[in-house]
């Protein structure tokens, strides 16, 4: 975990960020120094308060999209389509293909 890199990033001590999630300045130093693992409350906390998703504070590969960064009318729509049934998925990503080829 990059949690080190990213509390001297935002130029803020062990016990600065303690405080920001409510938590003890040596179980910072523990998460730091791979001496305790946070659980997922704490890595969510973490990851708000350095602007980031938990799959890139814990260094995923792929990280996932993380939908803060869209504005609400993008969220309603990729919201309105995640909760689709697989086949109205589909035939909306066709009807949004067609529209992109034919547009060309």
């Amino acid at each position: 975990m990059k949690l080190k890199d990213l509390r001297n990033k935002m130029g803020i001590s062990q016990q600065e960020l303690a405080k920001k999630i409510n938590c003890s300045q040596t179980s910072i130093y523990r998460y730091e120094n791979n001496l305790a693992e946070p659980d997922i409350k704490t890595l969510i906390d973490l990851a708000k308060v350095f602007g980031i998703s938990v799959d890139e504070l814990v260094g995923a590969d792929t990280p996932m999209l993380d939908l803060r960064k869209f504005d609400p009318w993008n969220r309603k729509i990729i919201d309105t389509i995640k909760n689709l049934p697989p086949k109205d998925a589909e035939r909306v990503f066709g009807i949004i293909d067609g529209y992109l080829r034919n547009k060309e």
